[in-house]
Parts: C-alpha cells; sequence; structure tokens
C-alpha cells in the first residue's frame, strides 16, 4: 500500500479563509478550499484508503467508493503539481496514521 507525505520543498498558509500552498521549487502558488482543503490537512502520512475513509465518516450520504475515486484522483492531480509525494507503506506513510483520529 502506498502512502501520501507532503513535499517539504511546500509551505502553505491560511489567507482569507482559503489554504495557499506556496511550492518554493516552482514559485507556483495554489489555493485549497473546502474538501480539497480538508484532504490536504489529513493527508500527511496516510494511505489514499485512510484519507478515504475519514472522508466517508465525514460525508455519510456520498457513496464510499465515489469518495475514495475523487480522492485517488485529487491525490494525483497534488501529486503532479509537485505538493505531495506518493511513497511506499511501511516508511514514512506509517508514521502519523494515528494523527488522523483528531480529524475524526
Amino acid at each position: 500500500m502506498q502512502g501520501v507525505r507532503r513535499r517539504d520543498d511546500v509551505t502553505w498558509d491560511v489567507v482569507d479563509g482559503r489554504l495557499t500552498l506556496y511550492q518554493l521549487s516552482s514559485g507556483e502558488l495554489f489555493e485549497l478550499s473546502g474538501t480539497g482543503r480538508l484532504v490536504w490537512d489529513i493527508c500527511d502520512n496516510q494511505s489514499a484508503d485512510s484519507i478515504s475513509s475519514t472522508l466517508s465518516e465525514l460525508y455519510p450520504d456520498q457513496p464510499p467508493t465515489q469518495i475514495a475515486e475523487d480522492v485517488a484522483a485529487y491525490l494525483q492531480a497534488l501529486e503532479q503539481a509537485g505538493l505531495i509525494l506518493v511513497v511506499d507503506s511501511g516508511t514514512e506513510a506509517d508514521i502519523g496514521r494515528r494523527d488522523a483520529q483528531r480529524w475524526r
């Protein structure tokens, strides 16, 4: 299983209620809000399955399979933008799994 890590060369801050990310290497700015912001908040050191499970608990009216598909697509977009890394489970991805409990 693979996990997600935020890249070390990304900084972020909340500006006017929106999460603003700055990718230091590329100089690009990104804004996240709503569920995108929530995914960013909980993604570090988590697996896509864990993120999907958390969102399924928060949005019980949404089909879990749809949430899982959306999370996978969103994580892929974050990875392509250079904001996260996908790592093999059993390494850094397992470190913060307990931290996700605070979001539930």
